[in-house]
Order: C-alpha cells, then sequence, then structure tokens
C-alpha cells in the first residue's frame, strides 16, 4: 500500500541505502523540500535544500540541472511527492524518497 501511495504521489519506492549511495554519487542530488525552519532543525548531510512551499520553488528548480537524479524527501512524504510531480513534468528524474525521519531512522547521517 505504501509503494501505491508513494507512486501516486508522484515518486517510487526507493531505499534508505538507495539514498545513502545518491549522497555521494556526483549525478544524484538528495533535496530536501521542506521550509527552512525544518531544514534548520536537522537535514541529511550532504543534501540540498529547495522549500516546495516557497515562492521560489519554480525559479529554483529552473537553476537546477536536468542531468541529475534527483532523491527528494520532506518530513514525511507529502511535500516531497508534490515536489516529486511538479518536476517530472518538467523533465527532472525525481524520486519521491519520503520523510526524513524514515532516513535518519535507517542510519542516514543527519546534520543540526
Amino acid at each position: 500500500m505504501l509503494s501505491f501511495l508513494n507512486k501516486l504521489m508522484g515518486g517510487s519506492s526507493v531505499s534508505p541505502e538507495t539514498v545513502r549511495a545518491a549522497l555521494s554519487d556526483p549525478n544524484a542530488v538528495v533535496l530536501d523540500v521542506r521550509t527552512q525552519g525544518e531544514w534548520g532543525e536537522g537535514h541529511l548531510d550532504g543534501a540540498r535544500h529547495l522549500d516546495v512551499s516557497s515562492a521560489g520553488f519554480d525559479a529554483g528548480l529552473k537553476k537546477l540541472s536536468k542531468d541529475k537524479t534527483y532523491y527528494v524527501y520532506c518530513r514525511s512524504g507529502g511535500r516531497s511527492g508534490m515536489a516529486v510531480a511538479k518536476m517530472q513534468a518538467q523533465g527532472f528524474t525525481a524520486h519521491n524518497v519520503g520523510g526524513i525521519g524514515a532516513l535518519a531512522g535507517a542510519g542516514l547521517p543527519v546534520k543540526r
């Protein structure tokens, strides 16, 4: 059921190990789409930040390379699903990897 919901939100099932590998892959970007305040409370070490709820989100997407693969997360997977759907509609290869809590729980490094 979770896999179906993730796909419905514009993403795919991606394991935490895939995200871990993406953090050091020059052809991949791990993207946090939470608010600036949430980012400041802790984010995956090596992730980039682009707040999907900000007025600057669309402008920020224009600065990203479509030659990379994006692994997108938020708090629980909803906002990252919206971001991924928008990114895919614009020609990006992007995957919704869900929420930071599950990623941190799987041992991915969080920077505070």
